[in-house]
């Protein structure tokens, strides 16, 4: 990954570990739950389009971790647990290619 692309991964994983912290902050684990329960049909269509996304992004991990080399359970675990953090760290901790 370029340089300029790990700067912005950086600073929106940053960001979003910052968001991800307040909200857990503010309305606790299970407010992400309880959001998605009162917004009722959008909700599920939320929540399930979280889970169609996240699920393609972890199919794609697995896949270019398995060509690398790498082991991308805990970045799984991390995604399962928060979003799109496992993702961003798992792109931030890769190897450059041109390296």
């Amino acid at each position: 990954m370029k340089t300029r692309t790990k700067v912005i991964a950086a600073i929106v994983f940053l960001d979003f570990l910052a968001l991800n912290l307040y909200a857990a902050w503010a309305s606790g684990l299970g407010g992400f739950v309880d959001y998605l329960g009162e917004m009722g049909p959008w909700g599920m269509v939320l929540g399930a389009d979280l889970v169609i996304a996240l699920t393609m992004v972890v199919a794609w991990m697995w896949r270019d971790a398995r060509k690398k080399g790498r082991n991308p359970l805990g970045f799984t675990i991390l995604t399962i647990a928060t979003g799109s953090l496992g993702p961003l760290l798992y792109l931030l901790t890769g190897k450059d290619a041109r390296a």
